[in-house]
């Protein structure tokens, strides 16, 4: 129950637009709360072989991106998957919706893979999870994808060239998510058409304009009376 004059309560997507910094700081908070003990007991090991991962898959040299590299090689490789990841990250953040925020994880998820688009299928089990709770099985092409990107050779007759095998991995499952959300979209506006009742709009009547009807005089012809003639009654004759 809400008392005389207080505010209705703002849904957490709203209250996060209007108070971001708050947000920012309580997450960058509890993630230094939890790095410290281990930031203070092994120092800059910390980061474990991070480093040595993205030089051993030459993601410092931005060689390594198989979709990116199609068209972009180098630092500037890095730095538009960055770019990329953040934008999906700031639409994630505006559009997606606050009571399934699995759907907002699976689509940052996916980008991840798309944009990184790793050699090992075990990347793509968090997205089969939050594919679980979603409900939509098209995402679940990423996880084959990753399985390709393992084993491009596994069962083909036909072997693409070893610069495509990334590529073809993750970018067939973004075509398959697009026509996805593309019919998904079709048959949602027509159960949207479908739902709605019929109105039958009233037809128009046209005014119709009554012409005045011009009365002819009528000329009354003389009615002639014919003389009736009479003929005279013999008076009987009285006896004397």
């Amino acid at each position: 129950m809400l008392a005389r004059g207080d505010d209705p309560p703002r849904p957490p997507r709203e209250g996060m637009r209007r108070r971001w910094f708050t947000v920012a700081v309580a997450a960058s908070s509890a993630f230094i709360a939890v790095y410290i003990p281990h930031v203070i007991r092994v120092g800059t090991k910390v980061v474990g072989f991070l480093p040595g991962y993205l030089q051993q898959e030459n993601y410092t040299t931005g060689s390594r991106y198989g979709i990116i590299g199609l068209f972009i090689i180098g630092p500037l490789a890095t730095v538009v998957a960055l770019l990329i990841l953040a934008a999906v990250a700031f639409a994630v953040l505006q559009f997606s919706h606050p009571d399934r925020p699995w759907t907002g994880a699976l689509v940052m998820t996916a980008a991840a893979l798309a944009v990184a688009t790793p050699h090992y299928q075990w990347y793509s089990l968090l997205l089969v999870m939050l594919v679980a709770l979603d409900g939509r099985p098209e995402w679940l092409a990423f996880a084959a994808g990753g399985y390709y990107a393992a084993y491009p050779a596994l069962g083909a007759r036909y072997f693409l060239p070893w610069r495509l095998h990334d590529a073809v991995a993750y970018g067939v499952p973004l075509v398959v998510v697009g026509a996805g959300w593309l019919i998904r979209n079709e048959l949602a506006k027509r159960a949207a058409l479908a739902a709605q009742p019929a109105v039958t709009e009233p037809a128009a009547a046209e005014p119709t304009v009554a012409e005045p009807v011009v009365a002819e005089p009528v000329v009354a012809e003389p009615v002639v009376t014919e003389p009736v003639a009479t003929e005279p009654v013999p008076a009987e004759e009285v006896p004397v």
